[in-house]
């Protein structure tokens, strides 16, 4: 379902003399292509910091323990995501509350955070972690009013939402820190495994970038114990070539998300409402 040689055939010349430059210099973790691309994500994001890393999933992990959540700590977040919401949260040695989804959007509901934080399972609640599904951002008024309100954390897991926004505020840049994956099928996709954390702390960008490095901030120095989750050069240069074209491809994704919608409803096909009301032939009604 997704040809993504139809993307490389349109950009391929830049990619190859990207990736030729990277040879070229023996650059091959971090260094001039990886700096370049954080400098460039940070500005298209409006963030202050963006620190490459080596998946969707690490960048996860390195919010969570930039953050300082771990052990005796808990972290409310969704039942419906990919299985790095959670292995994060326990990967940090934290426990991970899961609350109930919003029944239009899927993204995880506010109200039943709510419930949760003035319940039982409650209690060590440090943060929050909302899935922007499908590059939907999660309910950020709720949220953020959540966080001042009861002094936590806010994690934005945006693995899927490169550019998207949220009342002007573009997802990466919403909550203390957030997660984004380039893996491949991402709508900005490196060409292997990779990723980033963005934050507008330089305290918390300090702290990600000595954990990334098995916690060294001077060269076999090893202040604490962080792992190997560095980005290298090759998908640092994939992706300040794409970083380019990404908000044209977001608006050709939505036009023909507009036209899917506009289809769907000629055929009958369509409701109102956040589930189906009746079933059509070949579908399965009310079932998910």
């Amino acid at each position: 379902m997704l040809d993504l040689k139809r993307q490389y055939r349109a950009i391929h010349q830049e990619l190859t003399e990207a990736l030729e430059h990277v040879l070229e210099t023996q650059q091959f973790i971090l260094g001039e292509h990886v700096a370049a691309f954080e400098r460039a994500a940070a500005e298209q994001l409006g963030v202050a910091h963006a620190l490459g890393c080596s998946s969707g999933t690490d960048a996860l992990w390195l919010a969570l323990a930039g953050t300082g959540i771990g052990p005796r700590m808990a972290v409310v977040t969704t039942p419906f995501s990919f299985l790095a919401s959670v292995s994060s949260i326990l990967r940090a040695g934290a426990t991970p509350v899961l609350a109930d989804i919003d029944p239009v959007s899927f993204n995880l509901s506010p109200a039943a955070v709510e419930t949760v934080l003035d319940g039982k399972r409650g209690v060590g609640v440090r943060a929050i972690l909302p899935v922007h599904l499908y590059g939907q951002c999660a309910d950020w008024t709720s949220f953020g009013r959540m966080g001042r309100e009861r002094a936590l954390i806010l994690i934005e897991d945006a693995a899927q939402a490169w550019g998207a926004e949220w009342q002007g505020a573009k997802a990466g840049g919403l909550g203390d820190a957030a997660a984004f994956s380039f893996y491949p099928t991402k709508n900005l996709s490196a060409a292997g495994d990779a990723g980033m954390v963005t934050t507008n702390s330089s305290e918390l960008a300090e702290r990600v970038k000595m954990l990334r490095q098995h916690g060294m901030r001077r060269r076999y120095y090893h202040d604490e114990l962080g792992w190997n989750v560095r980005m290298d050069g090759f998908q640092g240069a994939v992706l300040t070539v794409k970083l380019k074209y990404i908000d044209g491809w977001n608006e050709a994704r939505r036009a023909l998300a507009a036209r899917y919608g506009v289809l769907f409803v000629k055929a009958g096909l369509a409701e109102e409402g956040p589930y189906p009301r009746r079933r059509a032939h070949g579908m399965c009604g009310t079932s998910m």
